[in-house]
């Protein structure tokens, strides 16, 4: 629905299968690891920069579900690392979110 609104993105191979890949293996740790009960995934565009969050409702997030899913993302940074990427970790209204950014040329 919201699609037509986002701008016409060109991206290598490598950076569209990392980026796809990034966002199967969030979806998974959460379905398998956390207490969530819903996912939200978001995609948009700013200062010529893809971002995506992946958000989970598990609350409270406590110090050991937040480590874990730090160390769940490590293998990750490299496919980041990979495109010139970032991903991070923080926590936003007692949710998880796992941010990651693409630098668009």
């Amino acid at each position: 629905l919201f699609l037509s609104r986002m701008p016409n993105v060109q991206l290598t191979s490598l950076e569209r299968v990392n980026l796809f890949y990034v966002t199967h293996e969030l979806i998974r740790y959460t379905l398998e690891t956390s207490r969530a009960t819903g996912l939200t995934i978001s995609l948009t565009v700013e200062r010529r920069q893809l971002i995506f969050k992946v958000k989970d409702n598990s609350t409270p997030v406590d110090e050991a579900m937040a480590k874990k899913r730090s160390e769940e993302i490590k293998p990750l940074r490299e496919r980041m690392d990979q495109i010139e990427g970032t991903i991070g970790l923080v926590t936003e209204q007692g949710s998880m979110v796992v941010i990651y950014r693409k630098d668009l040329v």
